[in-house]
């Protein structure tokens, strides 16, 4: 599910204090992130501590195959965009694998057909 393009502005309470509104393009990636999260927190042991260093990140999406697509066409060149895909993926693994995005120092990342009827589907690997 791509992230989407984010907008933000401030709004004014009646007691004069501000606050930031955030809104993306894509309501639905906030279900696709806790379905990640979830994912995430079945795969770690119980006892596990989120990692403190540097982590690289590993990132395959199964997207189907349509119908009208050529046999020669290997891989999707059409949406979701692979960097809003991989955004979502890094936001709904923080806080749950590292503290922030911004540990990441490697992304391995592509798009792929997924096997003949299989739904979307993505493989994240995280290395601490």
């Amino acid at each position: 599910m791509p992230q989407g393009s984010a907008r933000s502005w401030v709004r004014t309470r009646q007691d004069g204090t501000h606050y930031a509104v955030t809104t993306h393009d894509n309501p639905a990636v906030t279900e696709w992130r806790r379905l990640v999260s979830d994912a995430a927190r079945r795969a770690i042991p119980p006892d596990f501590v989120l990692f403190a260093g540097p982590v690289a990140l590993t990132a395959t999406f199964y997207l189907p195959r349509p119908k009208s697509a050529p046999k020669s066409v290997i891989v999707p060149t059409t949406r979701p965009d692979l960097d809003k895909a991989l955004r979502s993926v890094l936001d709904s693994l923080s806080n749950v694998l590292f503290r922030d995005d911004s540990q990441v120092y490697r992304v391995l990342c592509e798009k792929r057909y997924a096997q003949a009827s299989a739904p979307a589907s993505a493989q994240i690997v995280v290395e601490g």
